[in-house]
């Protein structure tokens, strides 16, 4: 059974979006979220002002993503597309601002080279990639020295553990999907890179 995402947006996205107690909120540019699933990210960034494109290989996901944009009343781009072929899909460049929470690690290690190659491609000079990538998934774990060795012209700002409940907070459904998550049995973290 496949999970249900809620619309609770990335913790860290929303620290940068609206600012915190340690950071000035960033102000709204273009924006790229990579395996936009639901869309829960970048209707959240439409909302706050920002020109969003959403890339998503499920047709499903992004007619639902659509739907939700609309519903928002917010103008999101929606392309239904291949993330490690983004310069085939007429996304355009200039982001300054990246969100990939849960694509990169679903991916192989060659496709994972294609990633880092046409992300850092749309990508603006100072850019700001938030990576959620699981250390425990499936048969190729994302690490540290990974997205270090990976993401050659890039910075790596900061590494966090994302703690489960927050983890939790972006699955609805179903329940035992939310407990797994929680109990930090596939440990995410959260990588913050600026694009050099």
């Amino acid at each position: 059974m496949r999970s249900v995402p809620s619309d609770v947006p990335d913790h860290r996205l929303a620290e940068l979006v609206e600012g915190s107690t340690a950071t000035e909120a960033l102000t709204p540019a273009r924006a790229l979220e990579l395996g936009s699933g639901h869309g829960r990210n970048a209707v959240y960034l439409a909302a706050h002002g920002w020109a969003v494109t959403g890339v998503e290989l499920d047709e499903t996901s992004v007619r639902i993503s659509r739907f939700k944009a609309e519903d928002e009343a917010v103008p999101v781009r929606f392309v239904h597309g291949d993330v490690t072929k983004l310069s085939t899909l007429d996304v355009g460049d200039g982001y300054t601002l990246l969100m990939d929470h849960g694509c990169f690690h679903a991916l192989t290690a060659p496709a994972r080279d294609d990633y880092v190659r046409e992300v850092s491609a749309v990508a603006a000079p100072g850019a700001l990639l938030v990576l959620v990538a699981f250390s425990k998934f499936k048969s190729a774990p994302v690490t540290e020295e990974e997205v270090r060795q990976r993401f050659t012209g890039w910075e790596l700002l900061a590494v966090d553990p994302v703690p489960g409940k927050q983890l939790a907070e972006y699955v609805l459904r179903p329940l035992i999907a939310r407990f797994l998550v929680s109990t930090n049995m596939f440990q995410a973290y959260r990588y913050q890179l600026v694009r050099l």
